[in-house]
This record gives structure tokens, C-alpha cells and sequence, in this order.
């Protein structure tokens, strides 16, 4: 899980650091600032966790929802139940007030991880096996090192294996907008996919105009393969 925490305190940032770092995930670390900056930067990571000490937490994830790309974020705010509520309709996706334990902070940001995948189950596509649970794709029996919205878009595609999904699903159904904040977002997602695809890549066809397919051989559904 890649993490961007955001934080005017460089003790806190520290504090979530060395948590997430802990629990074997990749933590980076930002000062807030504008939110078309926060997007910008937020755009390899999984989640978002935001420091909300001193800050207007309401109006940042307001900004955010409307210029962001879609990654769950999760607010710690000191404020009272009127101001956490407020925070939450601003458009943060979860809110942990203040005295919190690091450790909650790491399982509520594994949450909101994992229900950006939807369903909990395995797809088995030919040579190709996605995990919603674990969050892990594997090709050949090999992991493919994959962020969360690569792993929205192959999920997406390989639950519908063969069928056309179209640029406006992606868009609704992986970033929850109806407008792309730039028009070669998704563009830029398929061709990061082809190359961690390797001798798969052909699969993942164009339909230029409408969308995108996979291409594959044998299909099935269910619980088992890896975990």
C-alpha cells in the first residue's frame, strides 16, 4: 500500500511514517497545500491520510473531491462530532478524531484500500489471476507490482473479459467523476498497464473512439487461487 501523508507537524508526519513503514507499507510525507497540488501528488499513491491540525479540513477535501483523482482519503481532525460530520460531507472518506492510536489510523486506511476494489473475490482470467481481497494481480504465477488505480482498471476489464468497457465506466467506476481532470488520464493508466503486462500487453485492446477490452483465453470465478 503506497500512503501520502499530509501534515504540517513534522512530529506527527514522523510518528505516521515510521507506523506505516512498520507494517511493510511505502509511506511519503507532504505539507498541505493547495488541493490541485494535493492531487498532483497524490496521483501514485492508495490513500491519503490528512493531518488535519490547524488546518480548514472541510474546505481542502471539498477542493480535493472536486480536482482530485478518486484516491481514498482519510481525515484526522481534533474536531467535535459536528466538525467530523462536516468533514465527511466535505468529501473526506473516513475521519478519526484526535486522541487517536497509529494503529486504527493503519487499519481504517487498509480499509478504504480495500473497498476501492468493490467485491471480494478472485478472478481467474487464462494466465491471469486478480485477488480483490489481497489486492494482488498475478500473471503467471508471478505478482505484478500494480497502484490502486491500475488494479481498479484490471479488475474492471477482467471482470468483464471480452466485452467492451467504455472510457466513461473507467472514468465513473475508478475515479468516481464524470470528467477526467486531464484528457489523457486514462490513456496514461492502459499504457503503464500494457508495459507491467509484458507479453500480455496485446490483450488489453483499444477500441479507439469507445473504450477498452481484454482479450483472454479461459475464465472463471470464484475464491481460490492466491491469496
Amino acid at each position: 500500500m503506497n500512503v501520502l501523508i499530509v501534515s504540517n507537524r513534522a512530529d506527527t508526519t514522523a510518528v505516521l511514517k515510521q507506523a506505516f513503514t512498520a507494517g511493510e507499507h511505502h509511506a511519503t510525507a507532504t505539507a498541505a497545500e493547495n488541493a490541485r497540488v494535493l492531487a498532483a501528488k497524490s496521483d501514485d499513491c492508495d490513500v491519503i491520510v490528512l493531518d488535519g491540525n490547524g488546518l480548514d479540513v472541510a474546505a481542502l477535501c471539498s477542493a480535493y473531491a472536486e480536482v482530485g483523482h478518486g484516491v481514498p482519503l482519510l481525515a484526522l481532525s481534533p474536531a467535535s462530532v459536528a466538525g467530523r460530520i462536516e468533514v465527511l460531507d466535505a468529501g473526506a472518506d473516513d475521519v478519526l478524531a484526535e486522541p487517536y492510536d497509529v494503529h486504527e489510523v493503519l487499519a481504517r486506511a487498509r480499509a478504504l484500500v480495500r473497498r476501492t476494489t468493490g467485491v471480494l473475490d478472485t478472478l481467474h482470467r487464462g494466465p491471469l489471476t486478480v485477488n480483490q481481497r489481497t489486492q494482488i494481480a498475478w500473471l503467471n504465477d508471478e505478482a505484478l507490482e500494480l497502484n490502486t488505480r491500475e488494479f481498479a482498471i484490471l479488475t474492471l476489464l477482467a471482470r468483464r473479459s471480452g466485452q467492451l468497457v467504455t472510457r466513461a465506466e473507467i472514468l465513473a467506476q475508478v475515479w468516481k467523476r464524470t470528467t477526467a481532470p486531464t484528457s489523457n488520464l486514462i490513456d496514461v493508466y492502459i499504457r503503464h498497464l500494457r508495459t507491467k503486462l509484458g507479453d500480455l500487453a496485446g490483450a488489453l485492446q483499444t477500441v479507439r473512439g469507445y473504450g477498452y477490452l481484454l482479450r483472454l483465453g479461459d475464465s472463471s470465478e470464484g475464491q481460490r487461487g492466491k491469496d
